[in-house]
C-alpha cells in the first residue's frame, strides 16, 4: 500500500486492469502506472485520477519547468464545493521543479483526488496559486470510472 494521510491507495496487480481511455501517449501512462502502483477506480471507487500531460510552450524561449502546488483542487461547477488533491505522481510539488530541455518536450503525470461525489455533473481542476499562474482544466464531465484525461491550460 502507498500510505497517504488520511488515504491509502491499493497496489495494482496488472497494468491491463487499468482503464486509461484515449490518450495520444498511452504507453507513457502505462509505464507511469506501473511505477506508481495505483489500483483502478472501477474496482475501488475511492479515488479520482486526472491523467495530465504538460508540453513545453513556444511562449518561452528557454528554462522550461513544471511543478504542482499541493493546494490544487477540483471544484463543482454548480455548487462551488471543492475537493483537495491528495497526491501527485511523476510531477514535483512546488517549490521543486522538473526541468524540460527543449521546446516540444513533455511530462506525463497523474493527480489523485478522493472520489468525486455522484451528484457532481461537471467540475473544474484548479491549481491554486495566484490569479494568473498555474494550470486549469474546465468543464470536465463526471463519468462512472473516475478516470479522466484532461487538457491543462495555463491561467
Amino acid at each position: 500500500m502507498i500510505k497517504l494521510a488520511p488515504f491509502e491507495i491499493p497496489i495494482i496487480e496488472r497494468i491491463d486492469e487499468i482503464q486509461i481511455g484515449i490518450k495520444p501517449n498511452l504507453q507513457s501512462f502505462a509505464t507511469l502506472l506501473s511505477v506508481s502502483k495505483l489500483k483502478t477506480l472501477t474496482e475501488q471507487k475511492k479515488y479520482t485520477l486526472l491523467y495530465c500531460s504538460y508540453t513545453t510552450s513556444p511562449r518561452y524561449c528557454a528554462g522550461w519547468w513544471v511543478n504542482i502546488y499541493c493546494s490544487s483542487f477540483v471544484v463543482n461547477r454548480l455548487t462551488g464545493e471543492k475537493i483537495k488533491m491528495v497526491q501527485a505522481i511523476n510531477i514535483p510539488y512546488a517549490p521543486q521543479k522538473h526541468y524540460l530541455r527543449f521546446f516540444g518536450n513533455y511530462l506525463d503525470f497523474i493527480l489523485v483526488f478522493p472520489e468525486i461525489p455522484k451528484n457532481w455533473i461537471k467540475f473544474d481542476f484548479i491549481e491554486n496559486y495566484g490569479k494568473n499562474v498555474g494550470f486549469t482544466s474546465k468543464k470536465i464531465i463526471r463519468n462512472n470510472t473516475g478516470i479522466y484525461n484532461v487538457v491543462l491550460e495555463s491561467k
